[in-house]
């Protein structure tokens, strides 16, 4: 699962390689940080993809 902007995510007109917005980073490593430090299913997957341990 990855976020994406409106605008980034239109169907094929609209994905294309360029970076988010700073802020739906930030709410993405929020996320992440958040499930990280749970006992969220999810845990060890986003720890072995950002390489927390």
């Amino acid at each position: 699962m990855v976020l994406a902007c409106s605008d980034c995510n239109r169907g094929t007109n609209g994905k294309f390689a360029k970076l988010l917005d700073i802020k739906l980073l930030e709410r993405l490593h929020t996320r992440n940080e958040y499930l990280i430090g749970s006992h969220h299913p999810l845990r060890e997957t986003l720890m072995l993809q950002t390489g927390k341990k």
